[in-house]
């Protein structure tokens, strides 16, 4: 095979690597973006709930106590976000 014809295939290789690089970064940041969304979104209904908590719009003690479980339900969840959100930029 002439030197030409060799550095053009490896050309080819090379373009092929870094188009799918950067495909792959691209997708990557697209991930990071919607769980950073996700991200913000849950503390913001986390932040409403305990808000409603706090003013105690007429609720019961079981409602009070239902509250607090979804509470730490959704802090588990951000918790699990922060650490994908931790994953994805380390990625």
């Amino acid at each position: 095979m002439a030197r030409s014809k060799r550095l053009n295939s490896i050309l080819r290789f090379a373009e092929t690597d870094e188009r799918h690089a950067a495909q792959s970064l691209a997708e990557s940041g697209r991930a990071v973006q919607e769980c950073q969304g996700k991200l913000e979104d849950m503390r913001r209904y986390r932040h409403e709930y305990a808000q409603r908590l706090q003013t105690g719009d007429a609720m019961d003690a079981g409602e009070i106590q239902g509250v607090h479980r979804f509470l730490q339900q959704l802090d588990v969840a951000i918790g699990q976000l922060e650490a994908h959100s931790a994953t994805l930029h380390h990625a």
